[in-house]
């Protein structure tokens, strides 16, 4: 995955927010794999954060998920908390973490993220590894000496979440690691879903999931369907950059009719001035399925990009909400730190 330098990074903390998973990591972390419900993140060194989630139903198995983990990192000392407290009476530092126990400090952490979101009914235990003999595992480096994590799961949300936090090379992650952890948040699965990551931000309404995905540089393309619809609505959200690279003297509607041929083919441009900035287009509900479509094609606010949005044979519920979801559709202005 590779994403372009269109955008820079604040000096604060930033949101990360994907799919259901919503944490603040430190500018210099960026995405290197997602998948629909896994995220691999790496700096400047390497991979340092990697997280798994999904959607449980009943009662979490801790024992069986630390299970699977152990038999994993094989080669690896593997402890993990029990009921969320720390193993380590001894009081040790963090640096100095107990054969036999999860270091006091990290396990304490993943206690107080529990307290916070009791509420929502949220369970969390730690997990801490390290590296004794060679380890035979599918982790996403070799370097790799030793790992944190915790794994969480909200009755309220039916979300469940393993992160684990890497360490190489006698790096230490343990600061950034508990900030991250207690910046975790359980989304509302009856609310919009805020998205934010390299430099583009949007919401979308309970109705719609994640169908597929490409960030490459200069073109960034989303695909969203409803949920339980044998033909469902389809929301397309592309970001496309340079803009005046793209565009290469051409007006915003030409362009767009022609580069979106297929997805335009059947609406009618809203505009009747030729605007430089922005063009909407739509196809009003017809039929006896009374679908219809919407999309509209705008540069950014600093102009160098390129905004589309597309929502495809809609239902005219579904239409009502394109405004909605279009005002929330942006770039991150380069000033934001968070």
């Amino acid at each position: 995955m590779v994403a372009d330098a269109s955008f820079a990074f604040p000096e604060q903390p930033v949101p990360l927010y994907w799919n259901g998973l919503l944490l603040r990591v430190p500018p210099s972390w960026t995405p290197a794999v997602l998948d629909k419900y896994y995220l691999l993140v790496e700096d400047d060194q390497g991979p340092v954060m990697e997280v798994k989630w999904g959607w449980v139903r009943g009662k979490l198995s801790f024992d069986k998920v630390f299970q699977k983990l152990s038999k994993e990192l094989k080669g690896a000392e593997f402890f993990s908390g029990d009921e969320g407290e720390p193993q380590d009476p001894s009081g040790r530092d963090d640096s100095k973490p107990a054969g036999e126990a999860v270091p006091r400090p990290w396990a304490q952490a993943v206690a107080e993220l529990e307290m916070r979101m009791a509420e929502q009914e949220v369970r969390a235990r730690p997990i801490f590894w390290r590296v004794r003999d060679h380890l035979e595992s599918e982790l996403p480096a070799k370097n790799i000496t030793a790992g944190r994590g915790a794994v969480v799961h909200s009755s309220v949300s039916g979300l469940a979440w393993m992160i684990q936090f890497y360490e190489a090379g006698g790096r230490s992650v343990v600061e950034d690691a508990i900030a991250i952890l207690h910046s975790l948040q359980n989304p509302d699965p009856n609310h919009w879903l805020p998205w934010e990551l390299f430099g583009i931000r949007f919401r979308t309404p309970p109705w719609l999931e994640l169908a597929a995905h490409s960030f490459k540089a200069g073109r960034y393309r989303l695909e969203f369907k409803n949920r339980g619809w044998k033909s469902p609505t389809r929301l397309v959200l592309e970001r496309i950059a340079p803009a005046r690279a793209v565009l290469k003297g051409q007006g915003l509607r030409e362009w767009a009719e022609a580069y979106y041929a297929k997805e335009l083919g059947s609406l009618r441009a809203l505009d009747t001035t030729r605007s430089s900035v922005e063009v909407r287009w739509q196809k009003p509900p017809s039929g006896w399925t009374r679908r219809g479509s919407r999309a509209f094609i705008r540069l950014s606010e600093d102009g160098r990009m390129i905004l589309a949005m597309f929502l495809l044979q809609a239902r005219l519920a579904e239409l009502n909400e394109f405004g909605s979801i279009g005002n929330t559709y942006a770039t991150i202005p380069r000033h934001e730190g968070g």
